[in-house]
């Protein structure tokens, strides 16, 4: 899966994405590759990018303003004996500070390591003694609860985080006795206040393969959604982050594999257990798709090799797979994508000793690299790196997500 996840994640930096269609008759009303070109012009493209990226910026910057946010960063100010120990509230604390920074890859890493372990030896109800400053505990057979100041200037335990937890069984792996979650919720009131909900489902094969995993989190009016499944022959992972109505990011990496726990441990070709990967990213009105034959495009370039490979893997990427760049706005085509390679030999002095001549000689060591790089054509065909278009940090986001599809190996 490893191979497979790392071209779909070049399809995701050039920001592309697989559609399929259910009929010809959808083909035809919905072609992303017949769509016309958008009168914009290519510095207008830049411009609306751009400016794209600072409306993102714009309305995630409200996040950690959140009353959630403020109280629970409050609440990891407090305290615990024991708080390493329980995933749920560590990745809850660890949301809480990444939202606090403003970083959404944080954010989405946490989502990614949302691990739930056994809750119910951590059950109990802790509130908080500020003439002590302590935790005064009651006994609980069915959550795990705190009680406290949402900030430090407040006289009462005026904000509840309750955390609980539903176990699937016990699944032996590697000959390992271990305990996995059906679901787990956490949630998060202020004054009386739903301030932050997280809830997560789980569900598996028989070896222990997740076969579906759902994480939502909604923080005040931002909400994200995460979710992973596979189904023995598709594996598929995706996000979305909302504020309100407006989608404001989004991105997904999916396969046609027959991997599980099992036969990927045994499989030594790739190429037999993958047939197509796909991947998408949007950011505000800008979405990048496309399709592509994974499998050809690994066969063909796991057999290139020597000089000019650059160019020769280029030309297998654009032999088999075809994006484009669209703004949703108006639906229109911004650009498509070409893959170019390149091929570069570099050298480097170095002496060695020479018996024969009694001295020291200058010789070279040489080697040959190369790469492929997508570059977006546009309408007057010129052409532009993808980098440009896929910086302010967002690389970041989509390796994370990659983290997060290869929990399902």
């Amino acid at each position: 899966m490893r191979k497979l996840l790392l071209v779909a994640l070049v399809m995701l930096v050039a920001g592309i994405s697989s559609c399929k269609k259910s009929s010809k008759e959808d083909e035809k009303d919905d072609n992303p590759f017949e769509l016309g070109y958008s009168n914009l012009t290519t510095e207008e493209h830049k411009k609306d990018l751009e400016q794209a990226g600072l409306e993102f910026v714009r309305e995630f910057n409200g996040l950690p303003e959140e009353p959630s946010i403020k109280a629970l960063n409050y609440l990891s100010t407090l305290g615990f004996s024991f708080d390493n120990e329980i995933k749920s509230l560590s990745n809850v604390l660890a949301i809480s500070n990444h939202a606090a920074n403003k970083n959404v890859a944080g954010i989405l890493a946490t989502v990614n390591n949302n691990d739930v372990n056994k809750l119910s030896d951590f059950y109990g109800i802790y509130k908080w003694n500020a003439s002590k400053s302590d935790w005064d505990e009651e006994s609980s057979t069915s959550k795990l609860e705190f009680r406290f100041p949402s900030a430090e200037n407040k006289n009462t335990n005026n904000a509840i985080l309750t955390l609980s937890y539903v176990k699937d069984k016990d699944y032996t792996i590697n000959d390992e006795r271990v305990e996995f979650p059906k679901t787990s919720t956490a949630t998060l009131t202020v004054d009386g206040k739903s301030e932050l909900t997280w809830t997560t489902s789980h569900e598996y094969k028989a070896d222990g393969t997740p076969t579906k995993a759902n994480v939502s989190i909604t923080i005040g009016s931002f909400v994200l959604t995460s979710n992973t499944t596979n189904n023995g022959s598709n594996v598929h992972s995706g996000f979305a982050l909302k504020k309100g109505a407006k989608q404001l990011l989004a991105a997904s990496l999916s396969g046609e594999s027959t991997a599980t726990v099992t036969n990927f441990n045994n499989e030594d070709d790739i190429e037999n257990l993958i047939k197509n990967g796909n991947a998408s990213f949007e950011i505000m009105n800008y979405k990048f798709q496309g399709q592509a034959n994974i499998k050809e495009i690994i066969k063909e370039i796991n057999g290139i090799s020597g000089s000019g490979a650059g160019k020769k893997e280029a030309a297998v990427w654009n032999k088999h797979a075809q994006f484009v760049a669209i703004n949703t706005r108006d639906n229109s085509l911004i650009a498509k994508v070409e893959f170019q390679g390149s091929d570069d030999r570099n050298c480097y002095p170095y002496s060695i000793w020479d018996n024969n001549q009694n001295k020291y000689v200058v010789q070279e060591y040489c080697w040959d690299d190369s790469s492929v790089e997508p570059l977006l054509v546009f309408k007057d065909g010129s052409k532009q790196s993808i980098d440009a278009f896929v910086e302010n940090g967002f690389n970041k986001i989509i390796d994370e997500l990659e983290s997060l599809i290869e929990r399902f190996d």
